[in-house]
């Protein structure tokens, strides 16, 4: 908020887009322009010195999501000289200030994501189904109900961008209807091990002599802090409903899906009939541990290592879609979503 003004910043491109603003304002800075400076900066060296050093997180893009997002935030009288681009490249410059905005209502009007689920059809044939969070246990009925429409569908579409989570075993569940397998494995977690006295031996052994020795080993590991317990990754047996388990289908997945609906994805791992479509997913760090430092500051720190079944990291690269399709800037101007439409093309007729 700066008084007059009511800026909302997305990352689109890697540019800081005004995705909304309040409605006063919206033929002076127009949705879609964009802030190529801040203070005689360059949005990049802006971003770089006093923004993205203070946020935490291990996937890059999400930092930039973030840092793009909360460019702007301070404290109230704290001013920006700021310099935007309109969609019809006419460059414009501002001095706005940090103070209440009296305006609430924003342009264009934010459309939240209320549904549990939603359900839609496109070419008559592909049904379409956003999953849009795994929080409440009745999603899983509202799935099922829906089963006899969907069973009549060539292909099917599972949209997860604006999933952030909850319980994977609420994702599980709808799973067992869309694959065949009895068996799934969800994601391989470590965490490193640490033993005392281990690391008192550790100091004093040769590395050479870890060879042949187990105990050596154990030691010179824990001094240089590479011990590590690994959780047993135990199968989820599924009791699956149905023999028809192989429609092809789309997943689609963004920077925006998280935890229980990436777990969803490990589950449905090297499925033949699936498909991913999108941007890398959100991953961040799990299992932190959480602590007060002297004056307040508040830390949490990560203490496991996950990856695929199989032992592919993705930890600081979330998960990646089979076919990347990343929102431009002409599409958030023409109202487009690229990445459903490529869904809608991709599918191939029902598998026999």
């Amino acid at each position: 908020m700066f008084g007059e003004y009511q800026i909302f910043l997305e990352n689109i491109e890697q540019k800081a887009i005004i995705t909304h603003i309040n409605p006063s304002k919206k033929d002076i800075i127009p949705p879609g322009s964009e802030i190529v400076a801040v203070n005689n900066l360059s949005v990049k060296e802006y971003l770089a010195q006093f923004v993205s050093p203070y946020i935490s997180s291990s996937t890059t893009h999400i930092l930039e999501d973030i840092a793009i997002i909360n460019m702007l935030e301070g404290f109230e009288g704290e001013q920006y000289n700021l310099k935007k681009k309109k969609p019809d490249g006419v460059i414009i410059e501002i001095v706005v200030e940090q103070a209440k905005c009296s305006e609430t209502e924003i342009y264009p009007i934010k459309n939240p994501t209320n549904n549990l689920l939603d359900l839609k059809w496109y070419n008559n044939q592909i049904a379409y189904v956003a999953l849009n969070s795994f929080q409440d246990e009745s999603i899983d009925s509202l799935f099922v109900n829906l089963l006899p429409e969907l069973r009549k569908a060539d292909a099917l579409i599972i949209d997860l961008r604006n999933n952030g989570g909850g319980n994977g075993d609420y994702g599980l569940e709808i799973l067992k209807y869309l694959i065949p397998n009895k068996k799934v494995y969800g994601s391989r977690s470590r965490t490193r091990n640490h033993i005392a006295t281990y690391k008192a031996w550790g100091e004093m052994t040769n590395p050479k002599d870890t060879a042949n020795n187990t105990e050596y080993r154990k030691a010179y590991l824990n001094y240089i802090g590479e011990y590590y317990f690994d959780f047993p990754n135990t199968a989820r047996i599924l009791k699956n409903q149905s023999k028809e388990n192989n429609m092809p289908t789309v997943v689609l997945i963004g920077h925006n899906t998280a935890s229980a609906a990436e777990d969803f994805w490990f589950y449905a791992d090297k499925q033949p009939h699936f498909t991913k479509i999108g941007s890398p997913t959100l991953w961040q760090y799990r299992a932190t541990y959480y602590f007060i430092l002297p004056g307040g500051a508040q830390a949490r720190v990560c203490t496991k290592q996950d990856t695929y079944p199989d032992g592919i990291e993705f930890v600081g690269v979330g998960i990646a879609p089979d076919i990347l399709v990343e929102q431009t800037l002409s599409d958030y101007l023409n109202n487009i979503d690229s990445v459903l439409e490529k869904a809608i093309e991709f599918p191939k007729p029902k598998l026999e």
